[in-house]
């Protein structure tokens, strides 16, 4: 999966500004010519400095211009390096094809073929010949027309098993495939930033996790041994949520409100413990069970 960017450069002019009438304006402004003055040498500088980018953008020599001047030598090697390369691999081809020449004419002179007949009127020529069948069909005590028969159905029924074998695997890569993205829904229960596609495709363990899938291990487990950090920042989580769930406590335990009017408010007490009775004395101990109690 790799793409190709494709950049457009866009070049934007600035308009330059009259020294003389920058001038005029600043000083129906109020303003100083000098500085008018230097403004508008500062603008030109400006524009000078672009103009000479763009000039030196103009002049960069053009792609067919270096290939036929400055690298046309370093050019010509390479193309005719690679018109070398492909005439090299034809010509192989050809040599190849054309040792089989006096093969095809053999066969097509024994069983009364054209050369250039099809393979499979060759093929069908030489599985009709009753001398390849002869000895066997001695051996064997049988007719030629019988044997010759019976290696066609064992041809047929090994047709029919590559035919189906292939279905089979065919069939069999389909369920794999489909009980891979059900395991990867399960797998983004637990984790939901799991990536199937990128375990299979992008990831440095990419082998190891197709290897172990396909052996038949949960795809969880795979993912968890392949990337153990996971269970660091899965602890982190627990943590996190545990420490808001305290913080939470403490503000509700914190703005509870007083029970039994006692005159104690929050986590201070105002009245002088002299002054309580037994049920606040009651009161206040249970409270200081699970909160901070100051007494004046």
């Amino acid at each position: 999966m790799k793409n190709l960017f494709l950049f457009n450069l866009h070049l934007f002019d600035e308009g330059s500004v009259g020294a003389a009438e920058g001038a005029a304006i600043a000083s129906d402004d109020g303003l100083k010519a000098d500085d008018v003055v230097d403004n508008a040498k500062n603008s030109n500088e400006d524009n000078n400095d672009n103009s000479l980018a763009k000039s030196d953008e103009s002049t960069k020599p053009s792609f067919e211009e270096l290939i036929e001047g400055e690298y046309k030598d370093d050019y010509k090697k390479a193309v005719n390096s690679v018109i070398k390369k492909r005439f090299k691999n034809v010509k192989d081809t050809q040599a190849k094809l054309d040792s089989y020449v006096p093969l095809m004419e053999t066969l097509a002179s024994r069983y009364g073929l054209k050369a250039d007949a099809s393979p499979e009127d060759f093929i069908n020529a030489i599985y009709d010949d009753d001398a390849l069948y002869e000895n066997e069909a001695l051996e064997r005590g049988i007719p030629v027309d019988v044997l010759k028969n019976m290696k066609k159905m064992e041809r047929e029924n090994e047709a029919m098993s590559r035919i189906l074998e292939s279905k089979q695997m065919e069939q069999e890569n389909a369920e794999f495939i489909q009980n891979l993205m059900l395991q990867a829904e399960e797998v983004k229960k637990f984790y939901p930033d799991f990536d199937l596609d990128h375990e299979v495709l992008e990831a440095d363990t990419k082998e190891r996790f197709i290897r172990y899938t396909k052996d038949g291990f949960d795809m969880k487990q795979v993912y968890e041994l392949l990337h153990p950090e996971i269970f660091t920042m899965a602890m982190k989580a627990v943590a996190d949520k545990t420490a808001e769930k305290i913080a939470n406590s403490v503000k509700v335990n914190k703005s509870r409100p007083v029970e039994g009017g006692s005159g104690i408010t929050g986590s201070v007490a105002r009245t002088s413990i002299n002054d309580m009775t037994k049920d606040d004395l009651d009161k206040l101990i249970a409270r200081s069970r699970y909160e901070r109690i100051t007494l004046k």
